[in-house]
């Protein structure tokens, strides 16, 4: 699975499939950091996908070494750790490894 974002918009793709799904940004969530929204993204990525990932292993790619880092391991920014917290969370609930 990819994931992307720009300063307008995220989307996410499952390969070898013509699974596809994106979204706007609000206007704040536009004025954030690319950091933030990469994690964003990944967010919006497995919850759009939620049905056809449980119980699945999962590999997501993303261009954000940063938002790979952040979902590893934590952030001292509070916000980042938050969207961590909820990715782990969405993975744990579902059985998504």
């Amino acid at each position: 699975m990819y994931s992307d974002a720009s300063v307008t918009a995220c989307g996410a793709v499952i390969e070898g499939t013509n699974h596809v799904a994106r979204r706007m940004f609000s206007r704040s969530e536009q004025e954030t950091s690319s950091t933030y929204r990469e994690l964003l993204a990944i967010q919006f990525a497995l919850q759009a996908f939620q049905p056809l990932l449980n119980n699945c292993n999962v590999k997501l790619f993303t261009d954000s070494q940063m938002a790979v880092r952040i979902t590893e391991a934590g952030s001292m920014k509070f916000e980042y750790h938050q969207l961590a917290i909820g990715i782990f969370s969405t993975c744990l609930r579902d059985s998504i490894h």
